[in-house]
């Protein structure tokens, strides 16, 4: 839901990728010792994030947001180096928790993104907590609507919108920062107004729920749904370039797509001509369009072969 409405829905709808060779990098990838312990450490915070999300809930009171901002910083601890976990996030997706998993990764996006950034510690450390906190309106959802693989009625895609409101309502009394307060209001405000729930535009919007939606974007996207498999991630950079510049914060999106491409050189891609190669070179005007040496060991630029797209990442 999050990320599949942002974009042109025809693009985002494509036919999901379907990987068509066996033991790919990312099949080696979940058979390492370094994923094996982040997928470890990622299911025990995910535990650890929901128990105290939900006692908070039900009980009220404070949210320890200090042990909830551990949870996530010893999973970025067990990445074996920033530029990693995009391949870890990629092979994690499998875990059935859709709130709760999805949180704790944009939150891990965020805090990489906050490095990106330049930002000062206070500054990553409250993006971090903005990310995670994003979606904690959606426990006010009923879980049929979060679940449910068919189309929403209108009165179930006006519910569904309202968890905006609700996260904002659950936070705005705690002693956290507005920008954290404002980013589960305004992460589905769009630069251009097309977003909710008060269709603000530009300055409007607080510039932390700015960076958040983009990470919730680019992770929902990329993360199977019960209604669709999960899209290539050059395919979601190719829609965040096509429609991103007027519907995002200029600045943030191009930081974002500068930074997140180089996170997929040297990675095996499956080509829409059936072959394999490897992507060695980012085009900085194109970026979903690399410079990819193909297994026969020629190189192909698709930025001027406009026939050829990658269609996943091995």
């Amino acid at each position: 839901f999050s990320g599949d409405l942002d974009f042109n829905t025809q693009e985002a709808n494509k036919t999901p990728f379907s990987k068509p060779v066996e033991d790919t990098d990312a099949d080696k990838i979940k058979k390492g010792n370094d994923f094996k312990v982040f997928s470890r450490t990622f299911t025990s915070s995910l535990l650890g994030v929901r128990d105290k999300v939900n006692k908070y809930i039900a009980n009220g009171g404070l949210l320890d947001t200090e042990n909830l901002l551990n949870s996530v910083d010893s999973l970025f601890s067990a990445l074996p180096n920033d530029a990693s976990l995009f391949d870890m996030l990629m092979c994690i997706n499998q875990l059935d928790d859709v709130t709760y998993v999805h949180s704790i990764k944009v939150s891990l996006i965020c805090k990489l993104f906050a490095e990106w950034l330049k930002m000062s510690p206070k500054d990553a450390t409250e993006l971090e907590l903005a990310g995670l906190l994003h979606d904690i309106g959606k426990n006010k959802i009923s879980q049929d609507i979060i679940r449910k693989t068919g189309k929403l009625t209108e009165e179930e895609y006006s519910e569904m919108r309202n968890h905006c409101l609700y996260g904002y309502n659950m936070l705005k009394t705690l002693p956290i920062s507005e920008h954290v307060m404002n980013a589960a209001l305004m992460h589905h405000e769009r630069c251009d107004g097309s977003g909710y729930p008060l269709s603000l535009t530009g300055d409007a919007i607080d510039p932390f729920a700015k960076i958040v939606a983009i990470a919730d974007v680019y992770d929902a996207m990329t993360t199977a749904r019960s209604y669709r498999g999960p899209i290539c991630p050059l395919e979601v950079i190719n829609l965040f370039e096509k429609e991103g510049l007027t519907k995002y914060d200029p600045h943030y999106i191009l930081v974002f797509l500068d930074n997140i491409m180089y996170t997929y050189l040297n990675h095996t891609v499956y080509l829409s001509n059936g072959m394999t190669g490897e992507v060695i070179m980012v085009n900085r005007n194109n970026r979903s369009k690399p410079i990819i040496k193909m297994e026969n060991g020629e190189f192909l630029d698709l930025n001027k072969d406009s026939f050829v797209s990658v269609l996943g990442i091995l």
